[in-house]
């Protein structure tokens, strides 16, 4: 976002509240929905800031739940817009598709990828005053740093297909395979 944010002339502020540091969740789905919402706030956006929040709305011994809004000084929405823009293919209006562009599923997307971490979306807004659009995720807590990929012992001996476009990329991959014990063929194009 830095360079879209650079280009405006906006200002782009990050602020971190009582996070546990640690904990088990989906980092790729909580990525894509905080970034939409960071994305459209720097879109709708002419002048000012747009920031990201995180901070923790309740922790229980099951997990957490934390929170993120994405608060931007921009064009605001009116109430009466506001209950249809999670849906799929929905805008504000018109006008709207045809100065930002944009499919209208955006918001969709960030909804079902935030339920499917047991969290709920949100916004608060008003014409010309800026919006925020808030989400939560549920999260595990985790005490003791656990291994991230399956034991080299269990891996050893294994054969393994590396595929992609870019050498170099195959070379580091052959490189940690072997280091596993695994083997790639060594088929080099």
């Amino acid at each position: 976002l830095q360079e879209r944010v650079e280009a405006k002339n906006l200002h782009l502020l990050l602020e971190l509240g009582d996070v546990p540091g640690t904990l088990l969740g989906d980092p790729t789905r909580l990525r894509q929905a905080v970034l939409n919402y960071a994305t459209n706030a720097v879109k709708f956006t002419e002048q000012g800031e747009v920031t990201l929040q995180a901070f923790l709305e309740s922790d229980t011994s099951a997990g957490v739940l934390i929170k993120f809004e994405v608060t931007d000084s921009g064009i605001g929405i009116s109430e009466e817009v506001q209950g249809r823009l999670f849906q799929a293919f929905t805008q504000a209006d018109s006008s709207t598709t045809r100065k930002y562009g944009g499919t209208g599923l955006g918001l969709a997307i960030s909804k079902q990828l935030v339920e499917l971490m047991g969290g709920q979306v949100g916004l608060r807004s008003r014409p010309g005053e800026g919006t925020t659009f808030w989400c939560t995720a549920l999260f595990q807590k985790q005490t003791v740093c656990q291994p991230a990929i399956v034991p080299s012992a269990e891996l050893s001996g294994r054969r393994i297909l590396i595929v992609d476009d870019n050498e170099s990329n195959r070379t580091i991959l052959h490189h940690l395979v072997s280091g596993w014990g695994m083997h790639d063929g060594q088929a080099r194009n």
